[in-house]
C-alpha cells in the first residue's frame, strides 16, 4: 500500500459491478482510505487519448488523472502447452512456491531423449 499512496491520496478501485472483495480486503483498504466504487461502467471519456471521465449506468461520472487495467494475457505460442505446463485462467504458466512448472521432470527428459 505503501507504493500506491507515492502515487496519489486519492485512489479508487472501480469493480464494474459487485465486488468480490472480503470484509478483511475491505477493511485493509479502507484503513488506507482506498475506496471501491461498484457503480456498472458505461464508458470512458477521454480527450486527446487520455482518460478524462468514467461515466457510470446510474448517470453519475467520476473525473480522472489516471486509469490502470489489467490487460489481458495470451501465450504468443503453444509450446508450454505441448511440453505439459499447466496454463492458468490467467493464460500465464502455472507454477509452484519454487517457482516449478506442473512438468514433471521424467517428462521433459522423455521429450528432450526422443531428438
Amino acid at each position: 500500500m505503501k507504493l500506491i499512496s507515492n502515487w496519489t491520496k486519492d485512489f479508487n478501485i472501480f469493480t464494474n459491478g459487485d465486488s468480490s472483495f472480503t470484509f478483511d480486503q475491505k477493511k485493509k483498504l479502507h484503513k488506507h482510505h482506498i475506496k471501491i466504487i461498484e457503480n456498472k461502467i458505461e464508458q470512458l471519456e477521454q480527450y486527446n487519448g487520455h482518460v478524462k471521465n468514467i461515466l457510470f449506468e446510474d448517470g453519475t461520472n467520476i473525473r480522472i488523472e489516471a486509469i490502470y487495467a489489467p490487460s489481458p494475457f495470451e501465450q504468443h505460442c503453444k509450446i508450454p502447452e505441448i511440453m505439459g505446463c499447466e496454463i492458468t485462467d490467467e493464460g500465464y504458466i502455472k507454477i509452484d512456491q519454487s517457482f516449478e512448472t506442473t512438468i514433471k521432470v521424467s517428462l521433459l527428459l522423455e521429450i528432450m531423449l526422443r531428438k
